[in-house]
C-alpha cells in the first residue's frame, strides 16, 4: 500500500511537471503565432523579403483571417542550420509592438555596451515574447554578438562580429519603414 502510495505521487508530480512545461510552451508565444495557431480560420500568409543578415532571411510577415478580415503583422527570422546529414530550418516571429523594442535594444548595445571594458564574462540580451533573442556576450577581451531564433533549441544560435551591429539596425530599420 505504502509503495502504491509513492508511485501514485511520483505519476501525479511528473504530469504536473509536464503540464506546467507545456503551458509554458504555450504562454511564450508571440501574438502573431498565436494567431496562426488557431482552429477554425482560413489564413492567408504573406512574406514581403526585406534583406538578410548573416544568412539570416528577415521578411515582413502579414497573416490574414480571410474568414473574419483580421489581421497581424511582424517580421519573420529565418535561419538555416546546416546539420551532418540534413539541414533545418528555424524559424521565429516578433510582433509589431517588440520591433521598436529590439531595435533600442541593439542600439543600446551598439552605443553604450560594445564601447565598454569589462573584467569578467558579461551577457546582455533582448528576449521577445516568441523566445526570439538577440544580445552579445564579453569574453576573451571583446564583444561577440549573437542570435537565437527559436527558444528551446540551442542549434538555431548565430554569432557575428560587433561591427556588425550596424547590418542588423538598417535591416530591422528597413523592415519597421516597409510595415
Amino acid at each position: 500500500m505504502k509503495y502504491l502510495f509513492v508511485f501514485s505521487m511520483v505519476v501525479l508530480l511528473s504530469f504536473c511537471n509536464t503540464f506546467s512545461q507545456d503551458l509554458n510552451k504555450k504562454q511564450s508565444q508571440s501574438e502573431i503565432e498565436g494567431f496562426t495557431s488557431q482552429d477554425g480560420i482560413l489564413l492567408q500568409k504573406e512574406f514581403i523579403d526585406v534583406g538578410e543578415f548573416k544568412k539570416c532571411k528577415i521578411n515582413i510577415a502579414i497573416f490574414t483571417d480571410l474568414l473574419a478580415n483580421i489581421s497581424k503583422k511582424g517580421i519573420r527570422f529565418e535561419y538555416e542550420v546546416k546539420g551532418k546529414y540534413s539541414n533545418d530550418t528555424k524559424i521565429a516571429f516578433l510582433d509589431v509592438d517588440e520591433i521598436d523594442a529590439l531595435i533600442k535594444s541593439i542600439t543600446i548595445i551598439k552605443e553604450n555596451v560594445l564601447p565598454q571594458i569589462k573584467n569578467n564574462y558579461t551577457e546582455i540580451q533582448y528576449t521577445s515574447r516568441g523566445g526570439f533573442i538577440a544580445g552579445c556576450y564579453w569574453s576573451d577581451k571583446s564583444w561577440t554578438g549573437f542570435m537565437k531564433i527559436e527558444k528551446y533549441d540551442k542549434d538555431s544560435y548565430m554569432w557575428f562580429k560587433s561591427t556588425e551591429f550596424d547590418q542588423l539596425l538598417t535591416v530591422l530599420n528597413n523592415a519597421k519603414l516597409k510595415l
